[in-house]
């Protein structure tokens, strides 16, 4: 049945009368409508004199505007539309400063440094079995030499060296450090988020804006290397609970962070500005500038939505599958459980572990190939930020915790460069106590683990 408009005057009326009583008005016809927009006004000249967020001027009041109880609302919006004119607004530099952008680059820098450095000798591995087969199909022992063979000889050599070893040691310190660094950023967002604006650096809503897209953006920048560097790690068998429970900790705290910055609470954030900007025009709340948003755009040119950290944590569900299957089905234990099990059912079991191995595989691939894609565009993304803040010249954006947070990674790239230069051996001797002793295997080649999930 159709409202008729007498049903929809009674119930805008019912609705003003309940935000007229809300603010202390119980009798409509008590409420001076053009007392409180003159004092709106007065609010919004004293707000363009006070030049805190930049300069403005509006315009005036035509007299007229306020004829026969009746609003002149378009005269009303000519006297105010330049408002937010010339506002001023800037990014928390201890948000994402040129300093923490850096720091940001160099950590993905050093993963797919080591990503690619063990993708290289799996390579090695790879055409080490192609060529096997290919000799073996066509009754070769030894195919001769030529440039593919010259190539993996090379690689067998690059896998023996201490470089190789030094390499192994820095991606499981890169990784484990890497995880405490982006769980501390991610928790110090999120307290960011709940605090008042001042505590952010926010001066007006924009600021807030952009303070928040960098939260967003930077929780992704911080959560790819992750995944990549886990990958690594199972890829030069170095994985452990260990690490897979502080990768995880890290991905969830990274989807909190950008998922809190993605939904803000309006209420919340209109409460992080009470006490900041305040004139005594304005009744003693703050200025009307501070709610402007002059320029929507981010300083980021896209900004990846929040739900794509969590789809990685699917991702490194995989990881998690994979590495509880290796701990729970060695062969040592499968024949133990299962030697009362006939011939067909160890087929069928043959098959599962078959359908259960390629399915992994075909996951960590996908996970590693969206890692992968992700670190790029988003070196892409935050490329522009970074040299707007480096071209600015102004000795403010180099803050003290700027300058600490390029020097982060120092300890771990020193680190890596002593073992590679020392070698590994006289590098943990140096290190460790005398009560210990550092002895090089001479056999450091894959155990015969059949039944482990291989995801290189």
């Amino acid at each position: 049945m159709a409202m008729s408009l007498a049903d929809v005057a009674d119930s805008r009326k019912l609705d003003i009368t309940s935000a007229l009583s809300s603010f202390g008005v119980h009798n409509g016809t008590d409420f001076d409508g053009k007392a409180v927009l003159n004092l709106t006004y007065e609010c919004a000249a004293a707000s363009c004199r006070d030049t805190g967020m930049g300069e403005c001027s509006i315009g005036q009041f035509d007299p007229g505007y306020f004829e026969s109880e009746t609003i002149q609302w378009i005269k009303v919006y000519e006297a105010l539309e330049s408002l937010c004119d010339g506002l001023e607004s800037d990014i928390n530099i201890d948000i994402a400063g040129p300093g923490v952008l850096i720091t940001y680059i160099t950590q993905t820098a050093m993963v797919v440094f080591a990503w690619l450095f063990f993708l290289l000798l799996k390579v090695n591995k790879f055409i080490n079995t192609s060529t096997s087969i290919f000799t073996h199909l066509f009754r070769k022992r030894n195919p001769g030499p030529n440039l593919l063979t010259h190539r993996v000889s090379g690689l067998e050599r690059l896998e023996r060296t201490n470089l190789a070893y030094a390499t192994s040691t820095f991606l499981a310190e890169l990784h484990e450090a890497q995880c405490f660094f982006v769980v501390a950023i991610e928790i110090a967002l999120i307290n960011a988020s709940s605090r008042s604006a001042i505590f952010t650096g926010a001066d007006n809503w924009q600021s807030l804006l952009w303070n928040r897209d960098s939260v967003q953006f930077l929780a992704g920048m911080g959560a790819w290397p992750i995944i990549l560097g886990q990958i690594s790690l199972r890829r030069a068998e170095l994985d452990s609970m260990y690490y897979l429970i502080l990768s995880t900790l890290a991905l969830a705290l990274a989807g909190v962070a950008a998922d809190t910055a993605a939904n803000p609470d309006p209420d919340r954030i209109y409460k992080m500005f009470q006490g900041q900007n305040t004139l005594e025009e304005c009744g003693g709340h703050p200025s009307l500038r501070t709610f402007c948003v002059e320029e929507r755009e981010s300083i980021y040119w896209y900004v990846f939505p929040a739900g794509s950290i969590y789809a990685f944590l699917g991702l490194l569900a995989i990881l998690w599958w994979a590495k509880l299957w290796s701990m729970c089905n060695s062969p040592a234990s499968f024949v133990k459980r299962h030697k009362s099990l006939s011939k067909r059912q160890l087929e069928a079991w043959e098959w599962f572990k078959w359908f259960v191995i390629k399915a992994s595989l075909l996951g960590t691939h996908i996970a590693e190939a969206g890692a992968l894609a992700c670190i790029c565009f988003g070196l892409a993304v935050i490329r522009a930020p970074l040299l707007n803040l480096l071209l600015r010249g102004e000795t403010g954006t180099w803050s003290v915790g700027q300058l600490v947070a390029v020097l982060i990674w120092a300890p771990v790239i020193s680190k890596y460069a002593h073992l590679a230069i020392l070698g590994v051996e006289k590098g943990f001797r140096l290190r460790l106590s005398k009560a210990f002793e550092i002895v090089k295997r001479s056999d450091t080649r894959p155990g015969s683990d059949s039944e482990a999930i291989s995801l290189n």
